[in-house]
């Protein structure tokens, strides 16, 4: 939009203990388009991380300091040291919504000379439910919140437009003029009472639609239900008693007779019937609403406005220095973990403090992680997009559920990218590592570029944490070089890392001299300049594994402490991984050494949130996690910015990120003994940890804060941006196309093969006719047959399963005896299933007749289609019992119920309680046949049926609540005339 640049803005903030709220809105500030503005914060008497926070912007804002913990005292504070021709107030809880804001909001001012305030709406949090919008207020305190613009509003003269203070502008001089706020009102309703002494002075007031901000109120003392209750009634009588046009006996009466519809009476008497206040909470808050009502008319009786004196010429303009990136770049940031959520794993932990890095260079950045909230505007410019378990399909390759589990995360990322951009969001870059191939979907779709992270591989953790391999982590590894080949740049946090990948062929010399070595960086968080807690204390923070080296640190730990009895140690992270005798490496610990004199010097906190970690890291004399292999090792840093001296290993990027004898000390990797006495070494000499902790906390400062990664990152987004692009979807199903890239990166043809015959169904209806298509092909051998025929019967698709038992007789090679039993019992089953087979499979006389107990385990396991076959040749088998063959039948039908196959189901559950040995069937497997019998009836819509089949389900087993709970929902159906 066309904006008003003769008009300058002055922003004012005033708060007072939300160092965490004003962390977010600074930054949102800096993205805003308006040309010539200032911010302007106030600062009141904080307890909290305030004040450093308003040091660290204090070369960008104007900070003044406010001795009262009162708003409209701070906002006049403001005004005093503002100098733009229009002052802008938003609080310090809120965002603005948009980046043009401002230019919204100032635009009145520049149309109109006689428009003195104007006024934004206001969203409530992330969603979209209005808090405030086209409000007005009348001089008795009545309030009209939220109206769309086309609504009528009161027009009498006792009404009056009005802004949320959160959302406000005004132009200076005439506010100037009137004195300003009231600072005898405490806060509410001070938005008021300027707008209609504004308009009383003949100036105009305009509604900006446009204008929106979001606001996040903030947990304080006055937002309590009951506790607030004395400032606002205070407050908003004095309001009324010095806005009202009456006289003293009429404000007076009427204040008192309104009181009972006042918005803030209303919402404590619905709660007191909703039992959310106890009747001697609703006491008290009658009690402080006469106090307060009383003290208002007292100071409005007897105590005159307590506004600002004119403060003469303005200051000079400080405007805001904002980024200015020659490019602004949109880039999409991949971590299933969100770090804003809690408790994270490094690869997540970095990403989000690259996203902030980003942002504050002037980059708009969406992070997409694993939440069930679908959207949060962390900042301005900085969006968090949640992906629910729901928004992923069930299964892409069930018969590898680790990799599965990766692909069905990741084919959720690509579609939520792809939504993105459909909803005219544009992406520049995607960013992803590849850790748990976040970012495979999106290298398939390749519709906008994937810069790819390197981090510690799967090949690494393989061999680090002694997992057996199998062809679930085989294809892993493999899909894991395919990633790295598909990526439109590869960057590495170190060197290090480079040569483990060469090393260990993961990448080919070629491609290991493209990769860009961007080291990484972390927020500077606040207190990390504060003395160190006094004490001697070690500090671990890591996922308790063996790649992490903590096996290392307990193994010498207890020298340690017996040798150095003023020192203790604190480990913390996720110690819920178990080793190979079942036990997690603390509960060997523990079980250890739980008797000995310096055991309780030992602390495990497990997972801990970030201000406890920050508080771990301030405490701490030395930091140790040396660990087996980094890629990295990002906590080093967070323990350097605090100033605390590392003990770490020589092992993959550590050395780049710690210098030996510079800012820490190395050890080689499992060296316990060195391990030792170099702790012991640097435990004992004060000096020595002093000076290493200084030029640790130096070295982050120079080199190793999230902005200098951000810069880092953004070169290579530059490069790979300014080379050709290649659009297009995908001419295949993302399944096929995972298996076809672990397959060109060279894989064995033996793996391909059985992710191609494992692939799942579940996908889109394209992608699903192309892996069935695929299946019907000439697969490689009659096992990877049976599988995708097991598939189709779970899914009940038996007229493909059938066609796949056709192409298989025709065209399996190299079909062995057991696969043609296997086959002739699929037969059997299809057949059951009411579906023909065209050619029968040789050998089927031979066919061996399964046990109940073999098919049951096959069932176990979940091999349904491999169950149902079992279970049908069991129920035939001539020399069983009939008991189990009943039982066989049973089983049969419950399977064919959950794979969709309803009709057979209770076809073959009519015939079973039909036959004459069903009543000597255990009774809770009667009741279950009735149940399913009944729920079966119930899909059909045959209520009638349906309860007399819940009714000897509930005969035989009383305790049965699904089927009570069916016949009682049938019967309310049935009351309320619903058939």
């Amino acid at each position: 939009m066309t904006t008003p640049a003769n008009l300058s803005a002055s922003i004012i903030v005033a708060t007072r203990n939300r160092a965490v709220h004003l962390a977010r809105l600074l930054p949102s500030l800096t993205h805003l388009t308006y040309p010539r503005f200032e911010v302007i914060v106030v600062a009141g008497p904080s307890t909290d991380d305030t004040p450093e926070l308003v040091r660290a912007w204090a070369d960008r804002v104007k900070v003044v300091h406010s001795p009262v913990a009162n708003m409209c005292a701070s906002r006049n504070l403001g005004l005093a040291q503002a100098s733009g021709d229009v002052v802008v107030f938003i609080d310090d809880d809120a965002i603005p919504a948009t980046t043009e804001w401002l230019d919204h909001l100032v635009a009145p001012f520049a149309r109109n000379a006689r428009v003195a305030a104007a006024g934004g709406p206001v969203l409530l949090q992330d969603g979209d439910v209005w808090q405030f919008r086209n409000g007005c207020v009348s001089e008795w305190g009545e309030h009209v919140f939220v109206a769309a613009p086309t609504d009528p509003l009161p027009t009498s003269a006792r009404w009056f437009r009005r802004a949320m203070g959160t959302n406000m502008a005004f132009r200076r001089a005439p506010l100037s003029a009137i004195g300003g706020f009231d600072a005898r009102i405490t806060y509410y309703g001070d938005e008021c009472d300027v707008c209609v002494r504004l308009a009383r002075a003949g100036w105009e007031f305009v509604s900006v639609d446009q204008a929106v901000v979001r606001h996040y109120p903030a947990p304080t003392v006055h937002r309590h239900l009951i506790e607030r209750t004395r400032i606002v009634a205070h407050d908003d009588a004095y309001a009324v008693m010095r806005n009202a046009a009456a006289p003293w006996i009429v404000r007076a009466w009427r204040l008192i007779r309104l009181l009972a519809r006042r918005h803030y009476v209303l919402e404590v008497r619905e709660a007191r019937r909703a039992g959310r206040v106890t009747a001697a909470e609703y006491r008290r808050f009658m009690w402080l609403l006469a106090a307060g009502v009383v003290a208002g008319l007292a100071d409005a009786s007897l105590r005159s406005r307590l506004t600002a004196a004119s403060a003469g010429d303005p200051p000079p303009l400080e405007e805001l220095a904002r980024p200015a990136p020659a490019r602004r770049l949109s880039v999409a940031l991949l971590a299933r973990q969100l770090a804003c959520d809690g408790p994270c794993e490094g690869p997540a932990r970095y990403t989000f403090d690259l996203a902030e890095g980003l942002h504050a260079l002037g980059h708009d950045v969406h992070v997409i992680g694993e939440s069930p909230t679908p959207r949060r505007y962390h900042r301005l410019g900085f969006t968090v997009h949640g992906i629910a378990r729901s928004d992923m399909p069930s299964h892409l390759l069930p018969a590898q559920p680790i990799l599965d589990a990766n692909l069905v995360y990741a084919s959720a990322v690509a579609d939520r990218l792809r939504a993105l951009e459909q909803g005219g969001r544009r992406l520049d870059v995607v960013h992803a590592t590849n850790w748990n191939f976040e970012g495979i979907g999106a290298l398939i779709d390749g519709r906008v570029p994937v810069v790819m992270m390197l981090v510690t591989s799967l090949a690494e953790v393989i061999v680090n944490e002694r997992w057996t391999m199998n062809a679930d982590l085989e294809a892993g590894v493999w899909l894991d070089r395919a990633q790295m080949r598909a990526a439109a740049a590869l960057c590495a946090p170190t060197r290090g890392l480079v040569s483990r990948y060469l090393a260990t062929d993961l990448l080919d010399a070629a491609s290991a001299t493209t990769v860009r070595v961007c080291g990484l960086g972390i927020v500077p968080r606040l207190g990390g300049a504060r003395g160190h807690v006094t004490g001697h204390r070690l500090l671990f923070v890591g996922t308790h594994v063996r790649r992490k080296g903590l096996d290392d640190l307990l193994a010498v730990l207890p020298d340690l402490l017996a040798r150095f009895g003023d020192w203790s140690c604190d480990i913390a992270g996720d110690d819920t991984r178990r080793m190979e005798d079942g036990r997690t490496l603390r509960e060997a610990f523990v079980s250890a050494h739980a008797t000995a004199p310096w055991f309780d010097r030992v602390t495990f906190h497990g997972r801990v949130d970030d201000p406890r970690l920050w508080d771990l890291y301030r405490a701490a004399a030395i930091y140790v996690v040396p660990s087996h292999f980094e890629s990295f090792g990002l906590t080093y840093l967070e323990a350097m910015q605090f100033g605390v001296p590392v003990v770490a290993t020589t092992a993959g990027g550590i050395p780049e990120v710690v210098a030996h004898g510079e800012t820490g000390e190395l050890v080689p990797p499992g060296d316990r003994d060195a391990l030792r006495e170099t702790l012991a070494a640097l435990m004992q000499d004060g000096r020595r940890r002093a000076g290493l902790a200084e030029r640790a906390r130096e070295h982050v400062r120079q080199g190793g804060t999230h902005v200098h990664m951000a810069a880092r990152l953004v070169a290579v987004y530059e490069t790979v941006l300014r080379a050709p692009s290649v659009d297009g979807d995908p001419p295949q199903g993302r399944v096929r196309a995972v298996i076809d890239m672990i397959e060109g990166a060279g894989a064995p043809a033996e793996l391909v093969a059985t992710l191609r015959g494992g692939a799942s169904f579940d996908g889109g209806v394209e992608e699903r006719e192309q892996l069935v298509r695929a299946a019907l092909g000439q697969l490689p051998s009659a096992a990877l047959y049976l599988m995708a025929i097991d598939r189709c019967v779970e899914r009940g698709i038996v007229d493909r399963a059938s066609r796949l038992l056709t192409d298989a007789l025709e065209h399996a090679p190299h079909v062995r005896d057991e696969d043609l039993a296997q086959l002739a019992a699929r037969r059997r089953l299809l057949a059951h299933l009411g579906e023909d087979v065209n050619r029968a499979a040789e050998g089927e006389s031979s066919q061996a007749h399964s046990t109940l107990d073999e098919a049951l385990s096959s069932l176990r396991e979940g091999r349904t289609g491999a169950a149902m076959a079992a279970l049908l040749t069991a129920s035939e088998r001539p020399t069983a019992p009939e008991s189990e063959r009943l039982l066989a039948r049973y089983h049969l039908a419950s399977a064919c119920k959950r794979a969709g196959l309803s009709v057979q189901a209770e076809r073959d559950l009519r015939r079973l309680v039909a036959t004459r040995g069903f009543e000597r069937l255990p009774s809770d497997v009667q009741a279950a046949a009735w149940f399913h019998l009944g729920d079966l009836a119930l899909a059909r819509q045959d209520d009638r049926e349906a309860r007399t089949a819940l009714r000897r389900c509930l005969d035989l087993n009383p305790a049965h609540a699904r089927a009570t709970a069916l016949l009682q929902a049938e019967a309310q159906r049935s009351a309320g005339g619903v058939s």
